[in-house]
């Protein structure tokens, strides 16, 4: 076997090896995101029991006078965890928002997002959404 075959039979088995990488690691992100939405999905239902629960009539409709309305529910803010902050800022910063992004994070006092107050991470989302919308 000439020296060129065999360079060529290495490279081969290079690009093989490659390719399965690259299928692996598709299959890990596509794992990674349904563990993500699955998760997200059992917090907010939680999330949206606990609020029903808190939200509860003291009295019963019958008790209530008939022209009164319902009570309005005051919107429940979302929380956002490290994880879900983490992803916005990423995706805007792939958008070409990364200057945006570092300003962002400099706003709420930081040097990098794990500096920035866990309170703070709904107001932060809100800003995020905001990068490029005007």
């Amino acid at each position: 076997m000439s020296k060129m075959s065999n360079l060529s039979n290495v490279l081969d088995e290079m690009i093989q090896y490659g390719q399965g990488m690259i299928a692996s690691a598709e299959e890990l992100k596509r794992c990674g995101d349904g563990l993500i939405k699955v998760a997200t999905e059992i917090k907010e239902a939680f999330s949206t029991e606990e609020t029903a629960k808190a939200t509860k009539p003291a009295k019963k409709s019958a008790d209530l006078p008939r022209e009164e309305t319902a009570p309005e529910e005051a919107p429940v803010e979302k929380t956002y965890s490290f994880t879900d902050v983490r992803g916005a800022l990423a995706a805007k910063s792939k958008e070409g928002f990364k200057e945006e992004v570092k300003k962002l994070i400099s706003k709420y006092g930081a040097e990098k997002l794990s500096d920035i107050n866990p309170d703070d991470y709904a107001a932060l989302m809100k800003d995020v959404e905001g990068l490029g919308n005007g």
